[in-house]
């Protein structure tokens, strides 16, 4: 199927136009009700352009609240390719060496001495050697919050020697959290709103959750009976959740935005170069090697997917999630927020928006 996809003109092929949305409406929300999906929310953006953006579903199935592209929700690991950039900015404000110990900049007594020789690119890369099977729960949010979570990462054992191999750990992205707080002399989810999300338009974005209340926050549901092994089952039920969110999660996968202000970010990072808090982007960019044969770099997987080499990554908290999907050599990028978990229908949406079928 997929080889006759490239014969096809430019105009009808894999990108999504507007003159399409009526057609692709219909099956992203036969797609939503296929997968039991409470509410999602997709943008496509091509060539510096918003070509789509639409809510499907709801937001709120109680109060009978629809889902459009300003609700908002937690997105999951997709976030950390935020956080890397505001990383790669104390790069570039000469405060951090990506390839110095962090030990250099931290106080921390760990009980794996290797764990001195960690550094923040490593960290960024998943290579650090962190156990990434061993989840810390520490629901707090005061201002040392993410520094304990951090400091109680770097006590566990190390399960490869630093720089040694490619495991994935989202804890490794709260390090880097705590090390830029200690480098740049600011809380986190401050620092990253004065150097990231509002340099690029991001007004409906924040790591701080204090904020969630002045948002137009979906509700997030659980799955209930098997969702994973049934996804297409009735017997599928959805349970309304408040997530405990602590701080020390923040960098890795707790920051909270919508459809709107993910096709902002996704837009930039097509043309970083164009962006002067991107910039740096694309001369420090460095990819590792995966066991599955994908390389990961700074929050974003580089593989060949659906016929066409792509950046990418999936969020996922448990009951809200996110997937965002760059295709440089189209200038293309969508993000598909949803308000459970987003694993299931993750590749089948994207195929969908990449066929535009």
């Amino acid at each position: 199927m997929f080889k006759h996809l490239f014969v096809v003109p430019m105009f009808l092929g894999l990108l999504v136009v507007s003159a399409q949305s009526d057609t692709l409406e219909n099956r992203i929300e036969a797609t939503r009700v296929k997968f039991n999906v409470p509410g999602l929310s997709v943008i496509v953006v091509q060539n510096g352009k918003l070509e789509f953006s639409k809510g499907f579903g709801m937001a709120d199935r109680e109060r009978n609240i629809p889902m459009t592209s300003k609700s908002s929700l937690m997105l999951g690991s997709t976030n950390k390719s935020i956080t890397a950039l505001a990383i790669l900015s104390l790069v570039k404000q000469g405060k951090l060496d990506l390839n110095a110990p962090i030990s250099q900049y931290l106080e921390f007594n760990p009980t794996d001495a290797r764990a001195k020789n960690i550094t923040a690119q490593q960290l960024l890369t998943h290579t650090a050697g962190i156990d990434g099977n061993v989840n810390l729960t520490d629901a707090n949010r005061d201002a040392t919050a993410l520094e304990r979570y951090a400091k109680a990462v770097l006590q566990r054992p190390l399960v490869n020697a630093p720089g040694a191999t490619f495991s994935y750990a989202s804890d490794g992205y709260t390090v880097l959290g705590w090390l830029l707080e200690q480098r740049s002399g600011q809380a986190f989810a401050t620092y990253l709103e004065q150097h990231v999300l509002l340099p690029l338009g991001m007004t409906n974005s924040s790591f701080d959750f204090a904020k969630a209340p002045k948002l137009e926050m979906a509700q997030m549901y659980f799955q209930g009976m098997f969702p994973i092994f049934l996804p297409f089952s009735a017997l599928q039920s959805y349970v309304p959740q408040t997530f405990a969110v602590g701080l020390g999660g923040a960098p890795a996968a707790y920051m909270i935005s919508n459809a709107e202000d993910v096709a902002k970010y996704l837009e930039a990072m097509l043309e970083p170069e164009n962006h002067p808090s991107l910039e740096i982007l694309a001369t420090q960019q460095t990819q590792t090697p995966t066991p599955s044969g994908e390389r990961y770099g700074y929050g974003w997987i580089s593989s060949q997917r659906f016929g066409l080499p792509v950046l990418y990554h999936v969020g996922d908290v448990g009951v809200s999630g996110s997937v965002f999907v760059l295709v440089p050599s189209k200038k293309l990028a969508i993000g598909i927020l949803t308000n459970t978990a987003a694993s299931a229908i993750a590749e089948p949406l994207t195929r969908l928006l990449l066929e535009g079928k």
